[in-house]
């Protein structure tokens, strides 16, 4: 598909609206996320929930600064002010804000390149697909899904080399949704991509945890019924331990579940050691995540913002993250910051083979759905955020 001229003086004339709502200082980029780079949380940690979240007044804050200067005048004013929205549940806003993006993009003097359609249609698809989830996922309207789909499948035809397992991983959940559309046609997501055969495995397992990582209030809880599927065939029956545990947890409250989760013979989340360690990394998660939001909140009710004050980290440290007790699993892969040997284990060789591709290096474009924050290590290192934990 392609996003055509038509109507566009109606879009354009629609920037005065964008510029009072949610206009955006002109700037650079936001740095790109670093997919399973140094400072990445490993299996474990995305399979338990430590991962960083931002609260609404993060991005509240964020959106007044962005709308204080009017009309975007540059391609990365539209993209910020679009993640922002997106982030803040207010999807069609969002929306209007690439398709006014696109108004521009499509100019003859335009800047706009082949990265800048690609990242431009995979925030649409996402956006599409969030905005569905958070209207009930009503399947009268599986025509959303559709058109997210062919907004990340275009995403991947322009830059191919550039898309990085997440966009992949993202096209094929968008088509195992599509093929549920009707209850005789409904699977579970663990037997969609079974059917698909082992040889994706080595691209789901990192693609759905990075999904996972950025998402993950917004993605159906069959996920995890398809990373313990990905676990089990890789020979790591620890982390599909962990995958099964984590869904049991997330299925009452969730909105959205296809199919009940698979009932495999190689569930092994009653493991005890996997029990005990799974309980201890939530808590560990859940207490971390606490301590991270107490730091902020109050620094973000005062007005201050780790987008523009290089000390709003100033003080703060995490906390430790948890270790694996017990019977070590007997894995070698891994992926994340964390350098255990014990906890982090995607499973054999698999993932080994996915770091010397130069895969969880670098995204490969940049993303802009977890922004930077300023940070101690952001002109020096490439990390963001608050100082991690020594390791």
């Amino acid at each position: 598909m392609e996003i055509r001229r038509h109507q566009g003086s109606m879009l354009l004339a629609g920037l005065a609206v964008l510029g009072l709502t949610v206009g955006c200082v002109s700037g650079p980029r936001y740095e790109p996320q670093v997919f399973g780079g140094a400072n990445y949380p490993s299996p474990a940690e995305i399979l338990t929930g430590r991962f960083e979240r931002n609260p609404p007044e993060f991005y509240a804050t964020r959106l007044k600064r962005l709308r204080a200067n009017g009309v975007p005048d540059t391609l990365a004013g539209y993209e910020a002010i679009a993640v922002t929205l997106d982030s803040l549940g207010r999807y069609d806003d969002a929306i209007f804000a690439l398709k006014s993006q696109a108004v521009v993009m499509h100019r003859s003097d335009s800047p706009a390149t082949s990265d800048d359609w690609s990242l431009h249609h995979a925030d649409y698809g996402r956006f599409l697909l969030n905005r569905w989830m958070s209207q009930g996922a009503d399947w009268r309207m599986i025509g959303e899904v559709k058109s997210a789909r062919d907004h990340v499948a275009l995403a991947i035809q322009i830059q191919p080399n550039a898309s990085d397992p997440r966009e992949e991983v993202m096209l094929d959940m968008l088509n195992w949704i599509i093929a549920c559309r009707t209850p005789d046609s409904r699977s579970s997501f663990a037997s969609w991509l079974g059917r698909k055969g082992a040889v994706q495995i080595d691209r789901e397992t990192p693609g759905l945890l990075g999904l996972i990582a950025g998402n993950d209030s917004r993605l159906p809880v069959d996920v995890y019924d398809g990373l313990e599927f990905c676990f089990s065939a890789a020979a790591n029956p620890h982390m599909a331990g962990f995958a099964r545990l984590r869904e049991e947890e997330l299925r009452p409250a969730n909105a959205f579940l296809v199919v009940p989760p698979t009932d495999s013979s190689l569930d092994t989340s009653r493991v005890p050691e996997v029990a005990e360690n799974f309980r201890r990394f939530r808590h560990n998660a859940d207490t971390n995540e606490a301590r991270r939001l107490a730091f902020m909140l109050p620094k973000l009710r005062h007005g201050l913002h780790p987008d523009t004050d290089p000390h709003f980290w100033d003080g703060y440290s995490e906390l430790p993250a948890a270790e694996w007790t017990g019977p070590a699993p007997a894995v070698s892969g891994q992926i994340g910051r964390r350098n255990l040997t014990t906890s982090v284990e995607v499973g054999g060789a698999f993932l080994l083979g996915f770091v010397l591709g130069g895969i969880v290096v670098v995204a490969g474009r940049r993303r802009v759905d977890a922004p930077r924050l300023a940070g101690p290590f952001s002109a020096v290192s490439g990390e963001s955020g608050p100082p991690r934990h020594p390791r």
